[in-house]
C-alpha cells in the first residue's frame, strides 16, 4: 500500500509503504487472531512449568501481604544479617528474581527468550540493574542524588548522576542490549533512559529552553492562529522585543518556511530553533538563516559553556545507541520521564527519529496518556512526520509519575498536567489508541499495558479497520505479569513483548521492590493473577491431560 506523506505541502515527499510489514495482508479471514480469551487459565500459563507455577503463586501472595511489601528493604537487610548475604540472594533469586526478571547475563537470558519465543511472545530487553548513590560514595564536583525524583515513584526506575564516566557505562550497557535483542529476536526490541546517559539537571535546564521556545509561538506569533505570515511574524518580534531590519526579519522568516509557502506554523518554527542554536561555544559558529539575531538578545537563555559540553557528549552518546540500532535493525524505545524533563527528551527522539526513521521505523518515543497534552502531542507529531518524510513510532503508557506531578505543581502554583481522575486516564489513552490506528499505514505503536480493557479495544478498532494481527500493532507487559493477557495474544498471532529485565542480582533489587510495590497498590490486578494461577494449579492437579 502507497501512501504520500504530505498532503498539505507544496513539497515533494517520497512515497511509502506501511513502516512495519510491508507486503503483508491486512485481510482479518487469512490470519490467526479469532479465539482470543483473556480468562483462558491454560493459555495464560501455558508458557509456565509446575515449578515455575507453584513459585509465581508464592510471589503473588506475598504480593498481597502489605507489611512484607512496605518493609521488603528492611526485611532484606535484616535477613543479610540473620543468615548472611548468600543466603539471602538465594532466597531472592528462588521467588522475585526468578519470577519478574530473565536472568543475570546473556548466558541466562537467551534460553528465556527462545521459550518465549515458541509461544509467539518476543522480548524487550532492558537492563534493570540500579546504582543508587550511597552515603559512603566519594562525592564528584557533579554528583546529583535524585533523592525527590524517586518519590511517589513506584513503576519506573531512577538513575543518579556521578559522572560522565558513569553515564559512558551505561551507554556500554545499552550497546550490550542492543546486540542481546539483534540476537534472539526476529523482531527486536530494547529500551533506554535518557536520565542514564547525561545529568538530569542538565536535562532540565535544556528542558526549560526549549518550552521557552515554544511559548514564544503562543504568546507572540500563533495566538489562536495556526499558521503566519510575514508581516504577522515582524509584529510578533517586535512584541518579543527584537528590533530587526525588514531585511534581516525577512531572512530568519524565509529561514523558518522549510515549505516555502509564504506561511509559517508551529511545527515549523519548533523544528527551526533547535537547541543547538542556544549553545555558548569557544568558538562560536552561527548557524544560518540569521537564528542567532533571537538566540542572543535574552529572549531565549544561552547554555552556559560547560552546559555546552554536557550536551555535546550526550548527543554523542544517543547517536552512538540509534547508530547502533539502526545498524542491528533493532527497534530503541526510549523510556518517558518527568515532565520537568520530558522536553528535551522529545527533542532528543525528535532528531534520533529525522535521522533513523526515513526507511523504516527503529527509534520510538513514549507518549504518557495521564498528561492532559497527549492527544495534541501524538497528532503533531503524526503531521511533523508526514511532513518531514520520516516514519512516526510512538509507545503508548498511561504513566509513571502521577505522584510526584501532581505534588510539583501544588508546591509550584501551577496547574497539574495530569488528567484528573483515573477515568480521563483510561479514557484518553484508549482515545489515543483510536487516533493511532486510524493512522497506522504510516504509524509504528508499541501499546505498553496491562489494562485489559485498552488491550480489547486496540483488538476490536483493528478488527473494525482489517488490520491483521501481524500486521504492525505491538502489545507489550512486563515480565512476570498479566500472563493472562501476553500469552493468549501471542498463541493467536498477535505481535506481543514481554519488558525483559536483566542484570546482577544485587544491582536489581531496586526494580524488584517496584516490582512488588507495584503489584501490592494494584490489589484487585494482583488478587486476579492470584486466583488465575491457583486455578491453573488446581487444573494441572486433576486434569487427564
Amino acid at each position: 500500500m502507497m501512501l504520500k506523506l504530505a498532503r498539505t505541502l507544496n513539497r515533494s515527499v517520497p512515497q511509502y509503504r506501511s513502516p512495519l510489514y510491508v507486503g503483508t495482508t491486512r485481510s482479518w479471514s487469512v490470519i490467526k487472531g479469532t479465539n482470543l480469551d483473556f480468562d483462558n487459565i491454560k493459555d495464560a500459563n501455558s508458557f509456565k512449568t509446575n515449578s515455575e507455577l507453584f513459585r509465581a503463586i508464592v510471589v503473588y501472595t506475598m504480593c498481597g501481604i502489605p507489611f512484607i511489601v512496605k518493609n521488603s528493604e528492611s526485611l532484606l537487610n535484616l535477613s543479610q544479617k540473620i543468615i548472611g548475604e548468600k543466603a539471602t540472594m538465594g532466597l531472592v533469586r528462588a521467588t522475585f528474581f526468578g519470577h519478574f526478571c530473565a536472568g543475570e547475563d546473556r548466558s541466562q537470558v537467551v534460553p528465556l527468550m527462545k521459550r518465549l519465543g515458541k509461544y509467539g511472545v518476543s522480548g524487550i530487553m532492558d537492563y534493570a540493574a540500579e546504582e543508587d548513590v550511597g552515603e559512603e560514595e566519594e562525592e564528584q564536583p557533579l554528583m546529583e542524588h535524585r533523592v525527590e525524583a524517586r518519590e511517589g515513584v513506584v513503576s519506573a526506575r531512577t538513575y543518579d548522576y556521578v559522572t560522565e564516566e558513569k553515564c559512558d557505562a551505561n551507554m556500554r550497557i545499552m550497546l550490550q542490549a542492543i546486540d542481546m535483542a539483534a540476537e534472539t529476536s526476529d523482531t527486536p526490541f530494547a529500551a533506554i533512559k535518557i536520565t542514564a546517559l547525561g545529568k538530569p539537571a542538565f536535562l532540565e535546564r535544556t528542558s526549560a529552553i526549549l518550552k521557552r521556545i515554544k511559548s514564544l509561538w503562543s504568546e507572540n506569533f500563533g495566538c489562536r492562529k495556526t499558521e503566519i505570515n510575514l508581516e504577522e511574524f515582524q509584529a510578533g518580534l517586535k512584541n518579543i522585543g527584537i528590533q530587526l531590519s525588514p531585511e534581516d526579519s525577512e531572512t530568519l522568516f524565509r529561514g523558518i518556511d522549510n515549505t516555502s509557502d509564504g506561511k509559517i506554523d508551529y511545527i515549523e518554527w519548533t523544528s527551526s530553533l533547535q537547541l543547538e542554536d542556544m549553545t555558548t561555544r569557544k568558538v562560536f559558529v552561527r548557524s544560518g538563516h540569521n537564528k542567532s539575531l533571537i538566540t542572543r538578545n535574552g529572549v531565549i537563555p544561552l547554555l552556559s559553556e560547560q552546559e555546552t559540553e554536557l550536551m555535546d557528549k550526550l548527543m554523542e552518546r544517543v547517536n552512538t545507541i540509534g547508530e547502533a540500532a539502526y545498524k542491528k535493525g533493532v527497534r530503541l524505545l526510549i523510556d518517558a520521564e518527568q515532565t520537568y524533563m520530558q522536553p528535551m527528551i522529545n527533542h532528543i527522539a525528535l532528531k534520533l527519529q529525522r535521522q533513523y526513521n526515513k526507511e523504516k521505523p527503529i527509534i520510538y518515543n513514549t507518549y504518557q496518556c495521564y498528561l492532559k497534552s497527549a492527544k495534541n502531542r501524538i497528532k503533531n507529531d503524526i503531521r511533523r512526520a508526514e511532513r518531514e518524510g520520516w516514519f512516526f513510532a510512538a509507545k503508548l503508557v498511561r504513566g509513571a509519575y502521577m505522584v510526584q506531578e501532581r505534588k510539583r505543581a501544588e508546591d509550584m502554583g501551577y496547574q497539574s498536567p495530569i488528567c484528573a481522575t483515573i477515568e480521563e486516564t483510561h479514557n484518553n489513552y484508549n482515545d489515543c489508541v483510536r487516533l493511532l490506528l486510524g493512522n497506522i499505514d504510516h504509524v509504528a505503536l508499541m501499546l505498553a499495558t496491562h489494562n485489559r480493557r485498552s488491550i480489547e479495544l486496540a483488538v476490536e478498532r483493528m478488527k473494525e479497520l482489517d488490520i491483521a494481527p501481524e500486521y504492525g500493532i505491538y502489545f507489550g507487559q512486563l515480565l512476570g505479569m498479566s500472563d493472562n493477557l501476553t500469552f493468549p495474544l501471542g498463541i493467536n498471532g498477535y505481535k506481543v513483548f514481554k519488558y525483559v529485565p536483566y542484570g546482577p542480582i544485587e544491582e536489581v533489587l531496586p526494580y524488584l521492590i517496584r516490582r512488588a510495590q507495584e503489584n501490592s497498590s494494584i490489589l484487585s490486578s494482583s488478587d486476579n493473577e492470584l486466583k488465575m494461577l491457583l486455578k491453573e494449579a488446581k487444573r494441572r492437579m486433576f486434569s487427564k491431560e
